[in-house]
């Protein structure tokens, strides 16, 4: 990725949301073109200022009918999930889907 010449367009699943975003805030990046985030199982405070400025635009993919997501994930995190806090749509480069 840090490689690339053009931005790249990334895609990650669950908890492998994660280890992405985790990666992308400390390794040397170059240009994320999209973030796909589908079905985050992170905290909704994971986007750190460095990714939401190596990023274009960030999607996150979330189902309020997802009961890990929406139940088990605050009990066992005692945070939101992202995609479940409204609060994120303050970002005009996040979309929530």
């Amino acid at each position: 990725l840090a490689l690339s010449t053009h931005p790249v367009d990334v895609i990650a699943h669950s908890m492998g949301c994660k280890l992405l975003l985790e990666t992308l805030s400390k390794e040397p990046i170059g240009s994320v073109g999209n973030l796909f985030l589908m079905a985050p199982a992170v905290n909704k405070d994971s986007l750190s200022t460095k990714i939401l400025q190596i990023a274009q635009e960030i999607f996150v993919f979330y189902s309020h009918h997802d009961e890990v997501l929406t139940w088990a994930y605050p009990i066992l995190e005692w945070h939101q999930a992202l995609g479940a806090d409204e609060d994120n749509k303050k970002n005009p480069h996040l979309h929530l889907i």
